[in-house]
């Protein structure tokens, strides 16, 4: 099956149960198991590779190329809510190279007329040239800079482009 690039992230948390409902037999589920997933989004649909197993059934017969719908509970790992997520431009996400071959993710948020640092988690780019970020510090409606990030400095004066 393929999860949409906006669901993978789900697919990449510890899973609950993961059930197939068949269109032919609408009334029952069928349990599944996560067997692999891809972290390369097809360049075609944006979409995410995903095989499941599902053990043969003795009370009915099911053949390949049956629809199905996959539904899948994910366990809350986290009793934090969960930080909102952003797509910006890859452009707005600036790396800085830690020890151990690590990397710190953030982004410049102007406040009052000067930028400040916003640490971020990053998810995989996007084929449109997006990223999807998320941090406890973002709050939808921050103004994000997109063109020069590489070159700010903290508290740096900045000024908003008009529309």
């Amino acid at each position: 099956m393929d999860i949409l690039d906006r669901l993978f992230r789900v697919v990449k948390r510890p899973v609950d149960v993961l059930r197939a409902r068949f269109d032919a037999l609408p009334e029952r589920t069928f349990p599944l198991t996560l067997k692999e997933f891809t972290i390369q989004a097809d360049s075609n649909t944006n979409t995410f590779p995903v095989t499941a197993t599902m053990p043969q059934q003795k009370d009915v017969a099911l053949l390949p190329g049956m629809s199905a719908t996959v539904e899948l509970e994910v366990k809350d790992t986290n009793t934090e809510p969960e930080e909102q997520s952003f797509m910006i431009p890859a452009t707005a996400l600036v790396h800085e190279a830690k020890s151990g071959g690590k990397f710190l993710n953030y982004v410049w948020r102007v406040e009052n007329g000067q930028v400040r640092r916003v640490n971020v988690n990053a998810e995989f780019p996007r084929n449109n040239g997006e990223i999807e970020i998320h941090g406890e510090e973002l709050n939808a409606g921050d103004y994000i800079v997109v063109a020069g990030a590489h070159l700010l400095r903290d508290g740096q004066k900045v000024r908003l482009m008009q529309e």
